[in-house]
């Protein structure tokens, strides 16, 4: 919030999914809501939250956020990260990917 009262888009990390690591389990909620929902969210919300937020390129910014993830395993297998948790993490990714992806408009 700004001094003026204004809220704005926080940093990306709001938008991240929690995790449980005591009981290996990840989390499908968000801190953050969008649309009104912290999970499940469409790529339709996403581009319609963008808009009312002066979010430019919102498609593009999806489509290369998507491929990033796509390297996740790789990535936290290079790192050393748990194999057990690599899969858990990439299972939700690849649900979450499918859910935002254009083909799901």
């Amino acid at each position: 919030m700004s001094e003026k009262g204004v809220w704005r888009l926080s940093p990306a990390y709001d938008e991240t999914f929690t995790v449980n690591y005591k009981n290996r389990f990840i989390g499908d909620r968000h801190a953050m809501t969008i649309a009104g929902n912290d999970r499940l969210v469409s790529r339709d919300q996403l581009l319609k939250f963008a808009s009312e937020n002066d979010i430019r390129n919102a498609d593009d910014i999806i489509d290369e956020v998507i491929s990033k993830l796509m390297t996740f395993e790789q990535k936290s297998a290079d790192a050393g990260i748990d194999v057990a948790f690599i899969e858990i993490i990439s299972e939700y990714i690849s649900s979450q990917i499918n859910k935002v992806s254009r083909k799901n408009r």
